[in-house]
């Protein structure tokens, strides 16, 4: 399993999941989340390390 350091663009898909979380009926921020490079590894290690903060 990659580290977060890498996994491209982790902290700007921790960003967009935060503000995704707060406007939860605005789903341009999973859209845009899905488009970036390393969303598949970054939700990957999310599921393992942070399952609590996925919707």
């Amino acid at each position: 399993m990659k580290s977060e350091r890498g996994i491209p663009n982790f902290d700007k898909l921790c960003e967009l999941l935060k503000k995704s979380n707060q406007d939860p009926e605005n789903l341009g921020y999973i859209y845009e989340m899905m488009a970036l490079e390393g969303y598949e590894a970054w939700h990957e290690w999310m599921k393992v390390n942070r399952p609590d903060e996925l919707p």
